[in-house]
């Protein structure tokens, strides 16, 4: 668990936009972008991505506070 943990520090570190110490969304969503493909592509399948992206975030954000923190990140990334 400690390397899930060092790996979602990292995803902190560089998609953090606004340093509060979890994801929002739209970090989220840009942290996902930016480790797949799909964001390469553009019209329907974008927008696919996208529902896939958000329904991951709301399946990972256990707390249902509309944020990911470092906990949350962790087990996200191990599962």
């Amino acid at each position: 668990m400690l390397h899930h943990h060092h790996k979602a520090a990292r995803a902190l570190e560089l998609f953090d936009f606004d340093g509060s110490g979890s994801l929002t969304l739209g970090e989220f969503q840009a942290m996902a972008l930016t480790l797949t493909t799909k964001g390469k592509t553009k019209g329907k399948h974008r927008v696919e991505g996208e529902d896939v992206v958000s329904e991951m975030f709301a399946a990972a954000d256990t707390n249902r506070d509309g944020l990911l923190d470092i906990t949350e990140l962790a087990a996200f990334i191990a599962s």
